[in-house]
């Protein structure tokens, strides 16, 4: 399995000779149209079996920012039958508010869970509690050829 952070095309990752985990950046304020778009490539990315990340877009970094986005976005795409995997600024204080307010299907952190830029065990525990505790993700399997 690889996950794809880049400007990888839909043609890139059917070539991949592994399962692909595309993530896609989500700018912080998407017109309607943009949104339709996003929608449409998460549709073909799945329907080529891979696996989506939706992230915050930070010029000239490809993850691990900190940042999150409209959490909204990510909500009307999920609503609309989008699965995904949620990522941008989680950490175990949002975790919750994030799961409630989105419902992905799964949830991705790196900086959030980091103190002085390594890992914090203490704030890896705290996310998983706080995650266990949430109602199931919507958990249909993402990669619609499943």
């Amino acid at each position: 399995m690889v996950q794809l952070c880049g400007t990888e095309s839909l043609d890139y990752c059917r070539d991949t000779k592994a399962e692909v985990i595309k993530v896609m950046h989500i700018p912080g304020s998407p017109s309607p149209e943009s949104e339709g778009e996003m929608a449409q490539r998460i549709k073909a990315y799945r329907d080529s079996g891979c696996i989506v990340t939706l992230d915050s877009l930070v010029e000239g970094l490809q993850g691990g920012t900190g940042e999150s986005f409209d959490w909204s976005i990510a909500a009307d795409l999920a609503g609309k039958g989008n699965a995904f995997i949620l990522a941008g600024g989680l950490s175990p204080e949002n975790i919750s508010e994030a799961v409630a307010t989105v419902s992905p299907w799964g949830v991705d952190v790196s900086s959030g869970v980091e103190t002085n830029g390594d890992k914090d065990q203490e704030k890896i525990r705290q996310f998983i509690i706080n995650a266990k505790k949430l109602p199931a993700m919507n958990r249909q399997d993402q990669r619609s050829d499943r």
